[in-house]
Formats: C-alpha cells, sequence, structure tokens
C-alpha cells in the first residue's frame, strides 16, 4: 500500500511520487479533501493507485532521461558537423560557432524531446482515470473530475505538475499540456475509450 499524506494547498489536487510500486506516496490536498464527498476522493485515490500499478513515474524519468540523453547527443554531433564542414576548420571562431550551434540545437531538439514527453503524460492521465473507473466505478471517476472543473488552476510546480490530477493549463498550447482537458478525460470514460487496455 503506498502511504497517504494530506498537504495545504488552496486548488484542488492530488499526486502521485516514488521510485517504484513498493516506495510510494499519494498526496492529496486539504482542499480536494474538503471539496469532494467519499465516492469522488475514492476516485482520486483509485486515479493515483493506476499511476502507481502502471509504473508512470518511473516511466516518465526514464524517458525524459532517454531523451535528454539522446538531444544531448544529437546536439553536439551536428553542432561539430556545422563548425568543422560548413564552415572552415581552420576559422578562427571555431569553437565559438560549435557552442553557440550547440546551444540552438539543444534549445531546439530539447521543444521537440517535451513534446513526445507531454504526448506521453497526456495518454498515462486516460489509462490512469479508465483505471479508476474499473477499480470503483465509471460514475466515481467522472463525478470526480467534474468536481475539479470548479477547482482554480493547478499552481504545482512544473516539475510535479505531470504526477497531479488536475495538471490542465488554459493558456498553454496543447502540445506542451502534461494533461488533457477534463472535458476531454470525461468524454473518454463516458466512450470507455481506454478501458479495454487496462
Amino acid at each position: 500500500m503506498p502511504q497517504i499524506s494530506i498537504y495545504p494547498s488552496f486548488n484542488m489536487n492530488a499526486f502521485t511520487t516514488g521510485y517504484n510500486r513498493n516506495s510510494s506516496l499519494i498526496a492529496i490536498s486539504n482542499d480536494l479533501l474538503n471539496n469532494m464527498n467519499t465516492d469522488e476522493i475514492e476516485a482520486v485515490i483509485a486515479h493515483e493507485i493506476g499511476h502507481i500499478t502502471n509504473g508512470d513515474m518511473v516511466t516518465m524519468t526514464m524517458l525524459q532521461g532517454i531523451l535528454n540523453t539522446f538531444v544531448i547527443f544529437i546536439s553536439k554531433f551536428f553542432a561539430q558537423f556545422i563548425s568543422k564542414f560548413i564552415f572552415n576548420n581552420k576559422y578562427k571562431y571555431n569553437h565559438i560557432i560549435y557552442y553557440i550551434s550547440s546551444t540552438i540545437l539543444e534549445n531546439i531538439f530539447g521543444i521537440l524531446a517535451s513534446i513526445i514527453i507531454m504526448w506521453f503524460s497526456r495518454k498515462r492521465e486516460f489509462y490512469a482515470d479508465a483505471y479508476s473507473a474499473k477499480l470503483v466505478s465509471k460514475e466515481k471517476m467522472i463525478s470526480a473530475l467534474k468536481k475539479l472543473k470548479i477547482s482554480y488552476e493547478s499552481n504545482e510546480k512544473n516539475f510535479l505538475i505531470t504526477f497531479c490530477i488536475n495538471g490542465y493549463k488554459k493558456n498553454t498550447k496543447n502540445l506542451f499540456l502534461s494533461h488533457p482537458s477534463l472535458n476531454d478525460r470525461i468524454k473518454a470514460l463516458y466512450l470507455n475509450k481506454y478501458s479495454n487496455n487496462i
């Protein structure tokens, strides 16, 4: 069983952390406990248990690590190519060209890596919702998601937001969102879109 913790927050939220299934923690905001009924809280906890069962924390960390390694490796490779072959290797400022092109390429490839990570993060939210629906009932999970609509926008730190149940940010482009909209998540539950893969 994961450890359960309550933390102070002005928005309804919950998140899971831990490096494996046997060492995990579910943290729930006091605002969520104050505004949701027992069934909805049960659904939220089941959602977080879904993340633990699917190993989402470890998978996200590994994915980020692998993509970051590729970003650095590919950026350095192309920066060397630019500095040695496009510009003359004897050029006086060759090392400056290498560092400038390396920095620019790291930013470009870093954005592409973020898009991949956020896409994966959105998918795992759908699966965690479906897991909760299977564990406690679709109606309870839908009710919890509807209740989240009245909450303030999530104010958790960026590194933590992907692990929260409510991480949708209104003014962020879809490609860079860690969470689907609550409406999309509710619709997916009504359609049983991800339940066959649980």
